[in-house]
């Protein structure tokens, strides 16, 4: 019986033990969620001004959009602006104290925040030192004394120069890219386009490597602002006095102007872009901007002219000193496919010794093309234009096979 009546006394004090423990909890989130003290609320803000560093920064909503009225040509990334009006607009703090402590580092604020709402209450914030240990920032909130969430800090420490936007280069394509000049330390070209893209004498460019051209132009990667309206100094700090290469770009949509250099100091590369007169940080120079030469740019295709204009291909071996005609329709389209899409993966400034002689009769035109054996992995094909490009012998030996079917 005495074992029965003290499992019950103990049942008892255990219950009152769990029950004290899930009171005492529940008095203390009743009481933390107290100490959340709301200190500013607004549906949207029109001024937000930041002193940090020297630094002033005024921004002004205008419509739904941010500004910074002072230079409104500033290429300023308005996501930060909007990141200070959400952590403005509904402003609670954790702890609130009754008193200042020297230690909280408000007598020599960091950071000072004034802003404004559309209905004209205003809220000045001051911001000390932040606490690592418990992820707070020390603040002045309208006078009251707190510590906000340490992001609230991360939202305010910023310079202008690390502001700016980095997407400044547009996704260009070449379908609406009219025009492209590059000046390197190997020489300065440009290419049109027209109906195909040519050079300023007329020749025509390759298509596939203006499209790396203009591709690597559109994926150059701006670091961080250097210098805003820089000086001759700058220039000449950062190696844009003599760049290392500069780039043009004419665009349905917008035109684009680059140049790359390299301070001396420590080798860094940096991008100026004249639209912005911005100085950036740049990862690399594209090898297709800084390394390229004219003739890397030639047409690297035998021809362009469409199947539906061809009329006869015959073909002459230098050995038989024959001509004979490709008859058999599938053949024909076989062999005029396998040449329309070859390309060049190179040039030869003289002809192979002859092998074979191909001709396309086009309507309005007669394309002929001769190769020869240029070393163990290329042919080297010479076009009526006196071109003489290096093509990969198992592109040939492919033209060979569906000549040899059409001989069986």
């Amino acid at each position: 019986m005495k074992k029965v009546t003290t499992l019950l006394i103990l049942a008892a004090a255990a219950a009152a033990m769990i029950g004290g423990f899930f009171l005492i909890r529940s008095r203390s989130e009743d009481q933390a969620s107290q100490e959340e003290a709301l200190l500013f609320a607004a549906d949207r803000l029109s001024r937000i001004e930041v002193a940090y560093q020297g630094e002033t920064l005024r921004f002004e909503k205008d419509a739904e959009a941010w500004t910074y009225p002072e230079d409104r040509a500033f290429p300023l990334n308005t996501a930060y602006v909007r990141d200070m009006e959400n952590r403005l607009k509904q402003l609670t703090a954790p702890h609130v104290f009754s008193e200042e402590n020297p230690d909280f580092g408000l007598a020599d604020p960091v950071c000072v925040i004034d802003a404004e709402s559309a209905e004209g209450e205003a809220i000045r914030c001051e911001l000390g030192k932040v606490n690592d240990t418990s992820d707070v920032v020390y603040a002045r909130v309208n006078g009251q004394v707190c510590a906000l969430d340490d992001g609230v800090a991360q939202c305010f420490l910023h310079t202008l120069r690390e502001m700016a936007r980095k997407d400044l280069i547009p996704a260009l394509q070449a379908f609406d890219t009219t025009a492209v000049a590059v000046e390197n330390r190997l020489g300065r070209f440009s290419v049109t386009r027209d109906e195909t893209w040519v050079f300023s004498d007329g020749r025509e460019a390759d298509e596939e490597s203006v499209k790396q051209m203009i591709a690597a132009i559109s994926g150059t990667v701006l670091g961080n602002l250097a210098v805003y309206h820089p000086t001759e100094e700058d220039f000449l700090f950062y190696g844009l006095a003599d760049p290392l290469c500069s780039v043009s770009v004419e665009n349905d949509q917008t035109d684009l102007e680059l140049s790359f250099g390299q301070c001396e100091r420590d080798s860094a590369l940096y991008v100026y872009l004249p639209q912005w007169d911005c100085l950036y940080a740049a990862e690399q120079v594209p090898a297709e901007l800084a390394d390229r030469k004219e003739e890397d740019l030639l047409n690297r295709k035998l021809f362009t002219a469409e199947y539906a204009d061809l009329k006869t291909i015959t073909y002459e071996y230098a050995q038989d000193d024959q001509e004979q005609e490709i008859t058999d329709s599938d053949t024909r389209w076989q062999v005029y496919y396998l040449l329309r899409n070859m390309r060049a993966e190179g040039f030869a400034e003289e002809a192979a010794v002859p092998e074979c002689r191909l001709t396309l009769v086009m309507e309005e035109e007669k394309i002929t093309l001769g190769w020869g054996v240029y070393d163990e992995n290329f042919y080297c094909v010479s076009l009526d234009d006196g071109t003489h490009m290096l093509v990969s012998k198992k592109d040939i030996a492919a033209v060979y096979e569906k000549i040899a079917e059409s001989e069986a």
